[in-house]
């Protein structure tokens, strides 16, 4: 008491498309959650306000969760279309990186975030309104590799993003000095520009690693479906829509969602990182080492969970290293 805080100050809207969107449950919640507070139930009656008290807040801030390809390319182009005409201080944008993955690689994804992360600050500088990117990570490479262990990794990787979210393997997976250490580590970390990118270069990368990746994870639908059946359900969700994404058949293909996938994956000892890295020339491993500074670590870490499995079933990843790297970059049937 005497203390009064509004319960709700920001909602964050999933599969984010159009300024449009946010818009729509802005004014929602605006007329009809807020706005019952001058509503009078007859003609005689006090308004609910008098009953009940201020409706607070007044208005909620919108965060777009932008998830797939084509709106991760163009984020700055939908938050520059809702800041017209408001008065706003600062906006949070959700950058998506577990499921980007799941629908386009991981080398992808990675691609996906440092393009968005960069383009929207260069909105904020183009605006003047503080945008504070969140990103959405999990604590395998796959879906991000914010471990405990791998906080000042991640940090390099995105230094101009103000939120990074944690999930439950972070805390029960380590232990528990391990996971205090991670958290000061990233209550400490101040923002700076984001990791520079040759965009144009990214762009016809992230083509070929798209269409590789989907190529093969095609091929491993089935075995991947037979595994995930065995991984327990953690919770009911809504299914997304995408290429791959949330149970969505595409092309006859259909795969559990992003920690099922990874689940089925890691469990065999074939490492997501690695699926379709095929697509990358020796310039392009070059080129992406040189700019992404998790990238050789992260697939390193992947290769490691895989490397028995691949000589167990007579597979092998093709023995062509970048110089003073374990990391194959083919991967191929024997």
């Amino acid at each position: 008491y005497d203390r009064e805080r509004p319960p709700i100050l920001e909602l964050i809207h999933p599969m984010t498309t159009s300024a449009r969107e946010l818009d729509r449950v802005r004014e929602y919640y605006e007329r009809f959650v807020a706005g019952m507070e001058q509503v009078t139930l007859g003609a005689d009656e006090r308004p609910l306000g008098a009953w009940f008290g201020r409706f607070s807040p007044p208005t909620v801030r919108m965060i777009p969760l932008i998830e797939d390809r084509e709106h991760l390319l163009a984020a700055d182009d939908l938050v520059r279309d809702y800041l017209r005409g408001k008065e706003l201080e600062h906006m949070r944008v959700f950058i998506a990186r577990s499921d980007p993955a799941l629908n386009y690689g991981y080398l992808s994804a990675v691609l996906l975030a440092l393009v968005a992360l960069e383009r929207l600050a260069a909105l904020e500088r183009e605006i003047g309104v503080a945008i504070h990117p969140v990103i959405g990570v999990g604590s395998v490479p796959f879906r991000g590799g914010l471990a405990p262990r791998n906080v000042d990794r991640v940090l390099a990787t995105y230094p101009s993003v103000q939120t990074f979210t944690i999930q439950s393997a972070f805390k029960y997976d380590h232990p528990p000095d391990a996971v205090r250490d991670g958290i000061a580590k990233l209550r400490a970390h101040e923002r700076t520009a984001p990791v520079a990118v040759d965009q144009n270069r990214a762009l016809e990368v992230l083509d070929r690693l798209v269409a590789r990746y989907q190529s093969e994870v095609q091929e491993l639908a089935p075995l991947v479906n037979a595994v995930a059946r065995a991984v327990p359900r953690r919770r009911l969700r809504k299914m997304h829509v995408g290429l791959f994404g949330y149970n969505r058949e595409s092309a006859g293909v259909s795969l559990p969602r992003a920690i099922p996938f990874c689940a089925s994956l890691y469990s065999l000892g074939l490492p997501p990182e690695l699926i379709g890295v095929a697509a990358v020339s020796d310039a392009d491993w070059s080129w992406l080492c040189a700019t992404v500074p998790s990238i050789e670590a992260d697939a390193r870490d992947g290769h490691r969970s895989g490397g028995r499995f691949l000589r167990r079933q007579g597979r092998r990843a093709d023995p062509l290293l970048t110089p003073n790297s374990l990391i194959p970059r083919f991967w191929c049937r024997a």
